[in-house]
Formats: C-alpha cells, structure tokens, sequence
C-alpha cells in the first residue's frame, strides 16, 4: 500500500495553488484544470486592460462610432428578433406580419403606429405586442400607451367596461 502511494506521489504533480493532483497534459503544467482555468481568465483580464490603456482618444471615439453605426443599421435583426424570441416566442417575421395584417395600425384605437426602432424606443406611438398574461398567447399589436391601458386594468374585460361607463356618465352630466 505504502508503495502505490509514493509511486502516485512521484509520478503525479501537485497544483502550486490548491495542492490538488495535475492531470498529464503536454508541455509543463503546474495547475489543476479548475486553477489554471482562473489563472488563464485573469491574465486575459490583465491583458484586455492594457490593451484598453494603451489606445488613443482617436481609436476610441472610432470604436464608439463604428459601434453606434452598427447597432442602429443592425437593430432588427440583433434586439428585436431576441427581444420578441425571448419574451413572447415569435419571430421577427410573425411580428412583422402581425403589424403587416393589421395595416400598420392600432388593434385597439385603429390609429397608425410607428414600427419600432432604436431611434422611437421610448415614442408612445411605437408598436408593442400585446399578449395574454395568463396563457402567454399573443393577442396582437398595439400603441405603447394602449397597452399599457389594458395592464392597467389587469386585462380584466368587466373593469374596462365600467371604467367606459363612468367616462360616459361623467361626460354627459359635464355637457348638461
């Protein structure tokens, strides 16, 4: 027994960091898998800042507007599609036929919407899909606002409709 343990003490390195066995790789290697996969992070850390310190003013403002240009000409394909796989299982092609089908207009207030982009991400006439909370199944496309009206009334069909009537009973009792 004695034997097998120094032959595994002779034959196998230890890790300089944890201590732990090193598995026979080619080349000289003085870390475990778990150590060396730390040690290979930081020095790519180290290495990225020093390239990072070393680029001119120049370079950086080029490297912004690049990426700036980039972002806006690949908005769609890059955000959107993401944005509409992730959140509502539809692609940016069902999206567009949607708001194709809907003649580019409101499925609540008929009114034309604007399709969305990097430049409207905060306009209240962009298009948004509308979906059902309970069963995640999109409804349709509508306004930022109108959709944001319909989550305020927790989607629920009987408060849009007396919120409708106190609208109509205020108006009336305000025209006479």
């Amino acid at each position: 027994m004695e034997q097998l343990s120094l032959l595994g003490e002779t034959l196998g390195k230890r890790c300089r960091d944890c201590g732990g066995p090193v598995p026979k790789r080619r080349g000289k290697q003085w870390y475990c898998l778990s150590c060396g996969e730390k040690r290979d992070k930081a020095c790519q850390r180290l290495y990225r800042a020093r390239r990072r310190a070393a680029r001119s003013e120049a370079e950086v403002a080029a490297d912004r507007a690049y990426l700036a240009a980039y972002y806006r000409e690949n908005y769609e394909a890059r955000y959107l599609a993401n944005h509409f796989r992730r959140e509502y299982g539809l692609t940016l092609e069902g999206f567009r036929d949607l708001f194709e089908k809907q003649s580019g207009c409101c499925a609540v207030c008929e009114r034309p919407m604007e399709w969305p982009t990097r430049e409207n991400g905060k306009s209240k006439s962009r298009a948004v899909v509308d979906h059902d909370h309970s069963t995640g199944a999109v409804r349709g496309i509508l306004h930022h606002n109108c959709n944001k009206g319909l989550g305020m009334f927790a989607d629920e069909p009987e408060l849009l409709m007396k919120a409708a009537e106190y609208l109509r009973a205020s108006s009336v009792g305000a025209a006479a």
